[in-house]
This record gives C-alpha cells, sequence and structure tokens, in this order.
C-alpha cells in the first residue's frame, strides 16, 4: 500500500489538472466594444409615438372653457381622477402668475371627428400670434373628448367662482356703505377702494375663460387602434407626469382586452396570458405591480370583466396595486369566481336574443303576484330562458352597463346597508327592501336610457333593446313563491365589499377545504411555478368541484365557475 503523502500528492495532482482542463475552456473575450441597443429603448419609442402623433394635429383654436367646458369628456383614453392638490397649485398659480392658456404646452389637446368642425380649414398652425388664431365652431353640441386637462379646467372653474364671490363680497360692503346717512372720511376712502378692487376683479374675469386648444383628427389618431390617443393624454409637457402603478397596471389591462376581442374564442385567453407576459416584460421591477401581473388568470379577469363596467369598478380596490399585492391570498380566487359568476348574469340580461318588453313582462308579474298559474308558469319560462341562453355568444355587451352603475350601486347601499347579512335570504324584511330597490332600479334604467313603459319605438332598435334589458331585470330580481334563495341585487361595489369581508371572515374555513385538493399542489407547481398560494389551492379547488358530475352546472359553461347553490 503507497504511503498516505503519496496518495494526496496523486489527489493534488489530479484535481490541478481537472481545474486546468476546466479553465481552458474560458476565454476572454477580446473583441472590440461595440454599441448594442437595448431590446426596449424608452426613450425612443416615446419619440416616435410622438412623430405619429404630430401628424394628426389638424391645427389649433380656442374655446371658451367656462362655457363649453362641461362639454369636454375627459377620462376617455387615461381615467386618472382628479388630484385635489393639482388643481389648487394650478389655482395658486393662476393668482400668483396669472394665466398663460394660449400656449402650445398648456393648451388643451382635443380629439375629434374634422367633420363636426365648421372651420376646420381655417384653424391656426400654432400660437405664435395668440391674437389671430380663431374661435373652434362645433356644428353640434355632442361630447368632445379632451386627452388631458380636466386638472386645467377644474382649476379654472375654481379660479372663477373665488373672483365672483369676492366681488359680489365687495358689492354687499358698498352697498351697506350706501345706506348709511352719516359718511365718515373711512367710509369714503374704503368705498372708493372697494370701487377699484371690484374694477380690477371684473378686468380679470373678463375673457377668462378663453383657453387654447390643440385639435387632433380623431379618424387619423385612432385609425391604427387606440395607442396614439392613450400616448396624447399621458404625453403632457405642462407638468412633470408621472403614471401611476394603476395607470400601467390599466394600460396593459386595455391591451390585454384588444387582443381578447379580437381573438378566436378557443385560443384567446392563452392569447391573453402569451400578451400579459410580453407587456411584464417590459415594465419596471416593481416588486407590487410584478406580484400583480405574475397573476395571469387574475390580470385576464379584471382586464376582459369588470374594465368594461366602467369607472364605478375602475376607481375600486380591484385595480389598486398595492391592495391586489397584499390580498393575492387563498381567498382570492374563490373571490374572483364569485365576482365571475355576477358578471355572466350582467351578460344575460343584456342578452341579444328576443324578449317581451317590459310592460308586457311588468302585467305578468303583477299577474303572478296574484296567484294566476298561467301567468306564474309564464315568468318561470322567462326566467329560465334568461338563464339558458342556447347559443354560445348571445351574452350581450356588459360596457351598456358601465353608465348606469353608480346609480344601481347606490340603490343596493340604500336599500341592503342595514340588512346587508340577510341578503338572498328570503326572509320578509328582505322581500320588502328588495321589493323597493327592484323599483328602484327599473326606473333608473328607465331615466338613463330614455325609455318609458308601454312606449312604442317603431323601428328604432337601440331603445327596443333596452327596453328589453329592463323587463329581463324586472324578471330576474322578482322572487317566486317555492324559491329556496331570493334574488340577489346586481353586482356593484355594495355586494362586492360585503363578499370580501365575509370570505376573509371565513378564510381559515376556505383554507382547510383548499388544503383538501393539496394532494395536487406538487404537480400544479411543476406547471405553474410562479403562481401564488391562492393558484395552488383554490383554483384547483374551484375546478375540480365544476368537472365533478355531482355538482350541478346551472347551465354555466364557464370552469371557473362556481354555483352558489
Amino acid at each position: 500500500m503507497p504511503p498516505r503523502v503519496q496518495k494526496k500528492a496523486r489527489a493534488s495532482k489530479k484535481a490541478a489538472e481537472s481545474a486546468d482542463a476546466a479553465g481552458s475552456s474560458l476565454k476572454l473575450d477580446t473583441r472590440p466594444i461595440q454599441a448594442k441597443a437595448p431590446k426596449y429603448d424608452v426613450g425612443k419609442e416615446t419619440q416616435k409615438l410622438d412623430s405619429k402623433v404630430a401628424l394628426c394635429k389638424a391645427g389649433v383654436a380656442w374655446i371658451d372653457l367656462l362655457d363649453i367646458g362641461e362639454r369636454i369628456q375627459f377620462g376617455v383614453y387615461n381615467d386618472r381622477p382628479e388630484n385635489d392638490s393639482e388643481t389648487t397649485k394650478l389655482v395658486a398659480s393662476f393668482k400668483a402668475s396669472g394665466i398663460v392658456s394660449m400656449k402650445e404646452t398648456s393648451a388643451i389637446p382635443l380629439i375629434i371627428d374634422l367633420s363636426r368642425v365648421k372651420n376646420a380649414t381655417s384653424l391656426a398652425a400654432n400660437f405664435n400670434l395668440p391674437d389671430e388664431v380663431p374661435e373652434l365652431e362645433v356644428k353640434d353640441i355632442q361630447k368632445i373628448i379632451g386627452a388631458s386637462g380636466q386638472h386645467r379646467r377644474a382649476a379654472l372653474q375654481r379660479y372663477h367662482t373665488s373672483l365672483q364671490d369676492e366681488y359680489q363680497s365687495l358689492e354687499k360692503k358698498r352697498l351697506k356703505i350706501n345706506t348709511l346717512k352719516n359718511l365718515s372720511e373711512d367710509h369714503v376712502r374704503d368705498y372708493n377702494k372697494m370701487r377699484s378692487e371690484m374694477c380690477t376683479i371684473k378686468g380679470l374675469m373678463d375673457g377668462l375663460g378663453k383657453w387654447g386648444v390643440v385639435i387632433y383628427d380623431q379618424a387619423k389618431l385612432l385609425a391604427d387602434g387606440d395607442e396614439l390617443a392613450s400616448h396624447l393624454s399621458r404625453n403632457n409637457t405642462l407638468y412633470d407626469y408621472k403614471e401611476t402603478d394603476e395607470e400601467v397596471l390599466i394600460t396593459v389591462f386595455k391591451k390585454i382586452k384588444a387582443v381578447y376581442d379580437t381573438s378566436p374564442v378557443n385560443t384567446r385567453d392563452t392569447l391573453c396570458k402569451k400578451q400579459l407576459g410580453e407587456l411584464r416584460a417590459m415594465q419596471d421591477k416593481n416588486s407590487r405591480l410584478q406580484k400583480v401581473l405574475h397573476q395571469g388568470g387574475l390580470c385576464v379577469f379584471l382586464a376582459t370583466r369588470l374594465l368594461q363596467l366602467g369607472t364605478h369598478f375602475r376607481r375600486r380596490c380591484e385595480y389598486s396595486v398595492t391592495w391586489l399585492s397584499k390580498s393575492i391570498d387563498v381567498c382570492m380566487g374563490i373571490y374572483i369566481s364569485w365576482i365571475e359568476i355576477r358578471t355572466v348574469t350582467l351578460r344575460k340580461l343584456c342578452a341579444k336574443v328576443p324578449f317581451p318588453d317590459y310592460k308586457t313582462v311588468s302585467g305578468l308579474l303583477e299577474k303572478a303576484e296574484l296567484g294566476e298559474s298561467e301567468a306564474i308558469e309564464k315568468v318561470k319560462q322567462l326566467r329560465q330562458s334568461i338563464n339558458e341562453l342556447e347559443k354560445e355568444g348571445e351574452e350581450g355587451d356588459m360596457s351598456i352597463w358601465a353608465e348606469v352603475m353608480q346609480a344601481l350601486d347606490a340603490h343596493a347601499k340604500t336599500a341592503f346597508g342595514e340588512i346587508i347579512e340577510d341578503i338572498g335570504k328570503m326572509s320578509p324584511t328582505y322581500i320588502m327592501h328588495l321589493g323597493s330597490y327592484r323599483q328602484n332600479v327599473i326606473n333608473t334604467l328607465q331615466d338613463i336610457w330614455s325609455i318609458s313603459t308601454g312606449k312604442d319605438y317603431g323601428e328604432n332598435e337601440i331603445l327596443k333593446y333596452q327596453d328589453s334589458i329592463v323587463a329581463r331585470v324586472a324578471i330576474h330580481l322578482t322572487p317566486l313563491e317555492g324559491d329556496k334563495d331570493a334574488p340577489e341585487p346586481l353586482l356593484g361595489g355594495t355586494i362586492m365589499d360585503h363578499a370580501w369581508s365575509t370570505f376573509t371572515r371565513l378564510q381559515d374555513g376556505i383554507l382547510e377545504t383548499c388544503r383538501w385538493f393539496e394532494v395536487m399542489v406538487d404537480y400544479y407547481r411543476v406547471l405553474h411555478p410562479k403562481s401564488h398560494v391562492m393558484d395552488d389551492w383554490s383554483e384547483i379547488m374551484i375546478a375540480n368541484i365544476v368537472r365533478d358530475s355531482r355538482f350541478a352546472s346551472k347551465g354555466n359553461k364557464n370552469a371557473r365557475l362556481v354555483s352558489r347553490h
């Protein structure tokens, strides 16, 4: 046997040889240093979009912002809410430095169809000669899309109001002095001083509403989608504009929605998640935002369901990056599935299939309430026709609910705020409040959509369609004798808040139930390594419950949905 020292020497020699062999495969890259363009250069992309937007500019003009300001519709391509502190800063700037409204950087960009503009061919090219800039003449009184400028409008209105209040206050003081019989020198001095101040205020208010606008040709700007319009609404040099996390999230969601709307039904979810991955790679490494964007199912749901229901939902916590990043847990999967069921209800209520008008349905419901068996049977058939649409795609466009959601949710809060725990129960108290809520909802829909009970709309298909929606809502919100559960109010912030608080209170129980499916978790994690615990547990549980033949599907074709029965 060789000595131990020799063994160690041979081992050291082998180690050295293997190290040399390993080192020999590594070589210094001595090639010349060459410029390498980044995969995504934000500056160049912004400049490219700026150039495209500039080509859509039709000219400049001015408007009386105090007169027609309310006709300007902000938030179409950038729904950033008004920030009161920004408005206050602008008012302070107006008072201290005056108003420079006829300037490219402070002008309000408007997006309009040029066929609506009377003087489209005589617009000025720029604001170099402010006195020669023409007033914008519009042929109708319809809304005009404002790409940005809501803070300027709000600040100008507030400043104008403050000047009016100050003028009226001085006027009252002067009138009081006028009524005095014995005037002192101080009275005379104050009276004349106030007159001078009132003249100054009147001078400030003269022409105060005149504000420059930049006109963009709507047809050119939207020719290839709304990318340029979205860019224009964010590319404002009036003040340092930095997108919030929520605005980035909404921009991503809008692009996902565009893919969803233009893709085949059988592949659109996959294509949406692919698009999400590409968009996620382009974002900053913001841990909260990235955590949310890694939730493919959640993002696709928020982009394709709630987003189209308007600002009532857009302003809620479900679109807050902070809230989402903190709330993504075992309850979120259940919560999203709960919302999905109610969005399906909204789509069915606005289905584009033949349905009796509201007058006919109202008469049937009255007869059913009196116990007429034939009417009761007919109401059941109509309800069944709502719940079981025969063909894929018969559900309507949910965006029709966007303009009414805020009002409908206010009715729900008023009707059920004090009995929120009784929602869905066949109790006398809940049924009484449900009746009041149903009538308020019907009245609101008729008012906002300008429809009347029993009116013949002739060939006006839009009003006929809206009247059929009101009829479906009346059927949906009417409980029938023998029903196990009473109808719930339509989806809105009030019942969503109640659902979330309920799920969080039951979190431990939901977690324990989800753990029954934990045997599938290891395999699921291999397929979806970056998914959160909500995907590991609750989504597996939901998917398997839905596929189980022992659970009634309630006519629901979406594999993510779970009937509350």
